[in-house]
């Protein structure tokens, strides 16, 4: 787990109110997954609504062009994953869209350059996918 990033990624994608309780729970191994569970179900409450641009593409190929074409990274991505073999690791963007993009879970990749791209739980149909571009 890397703190530094995680606190550069709530900074640029949270709301104010939820900041302190999302580091922490970031912070606690036993709490972690807290933090992606409540993403499932009210990121439209938990991350600012002026970075979260809605992405309608839905290959894989696509979602990572995409994120390259606004600046971010093709190495070293950062991943928030539910699935605890990704999650708070670095991976290349293609690796990390394969292993946690699209597996009906929410997951967070950040690509640098206050570039991310969170794809929330999937409900019915595509889950929502946005790009999220921070300040």
């Amino acid at each position: 787990m890397d703190s530094a990033l995680e606190q550069r990624i709530v900074k640029l994608y949270v709301n104010k109110a939820y900041r302190t309780r999302i580091l922490h729970e970031l912070e606690t191994p036993q709490k972690r997954s807290r933090v992606l569970h409540r993403l499932c179900h009210n990121y439209t409450d938990i991350l600012k609504s002026q970075v979260m641009n809605p992405l309608v593409v839905s290959d894989a190929k696509e979602r990572t062009a995409v994120i390259l074409r606004h600046g971010g990274q093709k190495e070293n991505c950062y991943v928030l994953s539910l699935l605890k073999n990704y999650d708070g690791i670095f991976l290349p963007l293609t690796a990390a869209m394969n292993a946690v993009a699209g597996n009906g879970m929410a997951a967070l990749i950040y690509c640098g350059n206050g570039i991310a791209y969170f794809e929330a739980e999937q409900v019915q149909g595509p889950p929502p996918r946005f790009l999220l571009m921070g300040e």
